[in-house]
Formats: C-alpha cells, structure tokens, sequence
C-alpha cells in the first residue's frame, strides 16, 4: 500500500483488486481502499472513527506508532517503514524480485531493489562455486 496517491495503474495490494487512494483537500487527506463498484463488500479494510468513512492517514500513522512502542521497537518506524520489511521479508523467503515489484506497484525493477533490504544472514548462506566444488569432493571422496 502506498500512502501518498493511486497504486500505479489503478493497481492493487496483491493484485486483488483493492485500490488505495489519498484524497486531499479539506478535511485533511484520506486514504481510501476499496474494490472496484461490482465486487466491492461493505465497510472499509481500515475503518475510521466513523465505520461509514476509512481511517485517515493520522489515524494510520497513530496506530503504526502505537503498536511500535508496544512491541518495545525503539527505532524510528513509519507506515513506509512497514513498506520495506514486506518487500525485505519477501526477499528473505526466496520470493521472486520481479513478484515483489508487481505487489509494491513498481514499474522499474531498480525501485524495487531501493526497497529490499538483505539480511546479513541471508548474504552469509550464499554459497560461491568454489564451496559448492568443495563440497562436491567432501561427497564424493570419504574422509581419511
């Protein structure tokens, strides 16, 4: 979800046909998620105070800081914040970089990468062709 204006070609969260879009002006802006008229169901994903409209973007940002400090993350979050973890936690599960872009909505793949953060973790497991020889050999020939 991006907050900010219309998912890119009328693009959807995970292609399912929802559609995020900030409404400015006044009152203040409002993101509003929806589905196209024919399959749209009744209420909001993200309600607001007032079930009959969304939650606006400072009720977003409230509820995203809130449930950081909840869970005792003392580092600096935002709602884009959450943004990047998907796009990193996705990488980390071996999900195709190209799957990604079209869920963040990119049109190139160089945003994408922009998003993806790689775990040090993740680098240390890479293997290079010369352990993947070695251990070939280690099978091949039995120790002694």
């Amino acid at each position: 979800m991006r907050i900010g204006g219309e998912l890119r070609g009328g693009g959807s969260i995970l292609d399912r046909g929802l559609k995020a879009i900030v409404k400015s002006g006044s009152p203040p802006p409002r993101i509003v998620i929806g589905r196209p008229p024919a399959a749209r169901p009744q209420g909001w994903l993200f309600p607001g105070r007032d079930p009959a409209q969304p939650m606006t973007t400072r009720q977003l940002n409230r509820a995203c800081h809130a449930a950081a400090q909840m869970a005792e993350i003392n580092k600096r979050v935002s709602l884009h914040t959450l943004r990047h973890s998907f796009a990193t936690h996705l990488l980390e599960q071996n999900i195709d970089v190209r799957v990604i872009q079209a869920l963040l909505g990119h049109a190139k793949l160089d945003t994408t990468a922009l998003y993806t953060r790689v775990a040090p973790k993740t680098i240390s497991e890479v293997m290079s062709p010369l352990e993947h020889i070695a251990l070939k050999l280690k099978e091949i020939r039995p120790p002694g």
